[in-house]
């Protein structure tokens, strides 16, 4: 509550950015009602400090980031823009998506178009789903609205409306306990957080088996634009090659599926779980676990953005092993250590602020 926090802290935080109720409001010091809360600002204690959230001047309540918004939709579009060739244009991310999709995690694969009749003949129609890929190219930007790269997503349309691409499952950290977080980091003797971020993780997942409850065998035509691409890794997507027409065959997980989120969910929980983690039974995507001294490891997952809180540092070293055997991925790169979620966090003494310049 604003009356149980002092006036230097609020008029810090207000010198930065414009402060906001809980409802997005600017307000103004004068004017600070009791009820107001300094999100989260829960506050048992001197010990635990205050966070807040602070929006940018003149906008809206905090929501979805620009960088989640993809203005070319496809690779032939990225052709036109004028930025295709050269470093760091649409061509070099469009090649460093295509190796990590069908070579770094081999989930999708060129093959003759007879493997799919093979596969209806055998499995029936209903079992053989035929999709198409569409390809988002955004540009990345950090929590200051900064494009640090280009990114081309290659993502299956398997749930289309109106030309686009409805949600899927995706098991997120709740609101509530990400600010738990945040308050643990200054609450806990020595509690350091980090921000990690699996690349490619709807790439990660077993599709489930064809027979079984859920699985099906599924194909998707070589998408437009893509007849020069995939060299720089050995591969060719001429869409008739040795006289046979040529299909692309989805065999893991892709982003655009129905079961996308699910299937990445059950190998991160379990990657977890294998570690030692316990899982909160009031929020599902919090774990946590205590080393031999009693000192805290707790990682909370928004799909698969990690904020981690650290007392116990020997957890963390392990962790950290165990995190670059399984989910290294060379193009993607782990979030600076106060980067979550688009917003950028600050920290100064027993203060936190939350702040978002997009």
């Amino acid at each position: 509550p604003a009356d149980l926090c002092s006036a230097d802290e609020l008029r810090r935080a207000a010198a930065l950015e414009e402060l906001r109720d809980r409802d997005g409001r600017p307000f103004a010091l004068g004017g600070l009602r009791k009820s107001y809360y300094a999100e989260p600002a829960l506050r048992e204690n001197d010990e635990f400090g205050t966070a807040y959230t602070v929006g940018k001047r003149g906008g809206g309540t905090l929501g979805a980031q620009p960088d989640m918004q993809a203005p070319i939709t496809s690779v032939a579009a990225a052709r036109k823009t004028g930025e295709w060739d050269g470093p760091g244009g649409w061509r070099e991310a469009a090649e460093d998506e295509i190796g990590r999709v069908f070579v770094h995690f081999g989930s999708t694969k060129f093959v003759p178009a007879s493997v799919r009749r093979d596969a209806i003949k055998e499995h029936g129609k209903g079992n053989v789903h035929t999709l198409h890929l569409v390809v988002p190219c955004k540009e990345k930007r950090n929590s200051d609205g900064e494009v640090t790269r280009k990114k081309v997503r290659i993502t299956a349309a398997d749930l289309v409306s109106n030309g686009r691409i409805a949600s899927t499952f995706a098991a997120n950290l709740a609101g509530e306990t990400s600010r738990l977080l945040t308050q643990l980091e200054l609450g806990l003797p020595g509690a350091r957080t980090v921000h990690k971020s699996v690349g490619g993780a709807y790439f990660h997942g077993k599709q489930p088996p064809i027979n079984s409850e859920g699985g099906r065998a599924i194909f998707a035509p070589i998408p437009p634009g893509w007849h020069d691409l995939g060299v720089r890794h050995g591969l060719c997507f001429d869409a008739v090659q040795g006289g046979q027409p040529m299909i692309l065959q989805i065999v893991g997980n892709v982003p655009g599926l129905q079961n996308a989120g699910a299937m990445w969910a059950e190998e991160f929980t379990g990657f977890l779980l294998d570690f030692g983690f316990t899982q909160s039974i009031t929020d599902r995507r919090l774990f946590y676990l205590t080393d031999e001294d009693g000192q805290l490891f707790i990682v909370g997952a928004f799909v698969d953005d990690c904020k981690v809180v650290i007392q116990s540092e020997s957890k963390a070293a392990e962790f950290t092993k165990a995190w670059e055997e399984r989910y290294r991925d060379p193009p993607d790169v782990e979030a600076t250590a106060r980067d979550f979620l688009g917003l950028k966090y600050t920290r100064v003494g027993s203060t936190i602020t939350i702040s978002c310049n997009k």
